[in-house]
């Protein structure tokens, strides 16, 4: 069962970018660039498909939800790393996981599936208070996609999940941003985008378990 799940969930990371590249008409200058984002999305896939079987079981709901967050975010990743945006479509989209798992849930297990529910709307709502907070303190420095993209995947990955996913996201941001600038290739006026690392955070997360 594991590998059916890596290797499908390699699948959708791969239509993921190829569907959004053929949406948008983005696609990377260098052809080894589109080659590393192709290798990047079937092999984040693949690794985090296995290990959600490993950790979560097989129960639809869960695996479901966390399967195509990660599609979701390979979407995001592909388009905010050329475009600087993360479009309203892969947030409600994230969103509309959300209802239809927890729809799924609740047919599957009944009442046990409330607690999940809350936990996650509250994380939700506690995320987007907080970097709204963050946007308003800083005068724009957090960008709306980022925000709502955070909001959702929070309805997703719950307050633990979603604050080891942000840790990570903004580590690694963190860190690229700092070798950007030792070695001269960005600015401090120039913005990262955070999509990319949204993706990698989500991998580092469900790789480790934290969640």
């Amino acid at each position: 069962m594991e590998w059916i799940i890596a290797v499908c969930s390699a699948g959708l990371n791969l239509a993921a970018v190829w569907l959004v590249q053929k949406k948008t008409g983005l696609k990377p200058e260098k052809q080894t660039q589109w080659a590393a984002a192709l290798l990047l999305a079937a092999a984040g896939g693949f690794a985090s498909g296995y290990m959600l079987v490993l950790r979560t079981g097989t129960y639809p709901p869960n695996l479901l939800r966390l399967v195509l967050l990660g599609t979701l975010l390979t979407a995001a990743a592909y388009i905010d790393a050329l475009s600087h945006k993360i479009p309203n479509w892969i947030v409600l989209c994230t969103a509309a996981v959300f209802a239809g798992c927890t729809v799924l849930d609740f047919v599957l297990s009944g009442t046990d599936a409330v607690p999940m529910a809350l936990n996650s709307v509250l994380a939700a709502a506690v995320f987007f208070v907080v970097f709204f907070l963050v946007r308003l303190a800083s005068r724009g420095g957090v960008g709306y996609g980022d925000i709502k993209m955070i909001t959702a995947a929070a309805l997703i990955l719950g307050i633990y999940g979603t604050f080891s996913f942000l840790l990570v996201s903004h580590v690694l941001a963190a860190v690229a941003a700092i070798a950007l600038l030792v070695s001269k290739k960005a600015t401090r006026k120039d913005g990262l985008p955070f999509g990319p690392f949204f993706y990698l955070g989500y991998l580092v997360t469900i790789l480790t378990g934290m969640f």
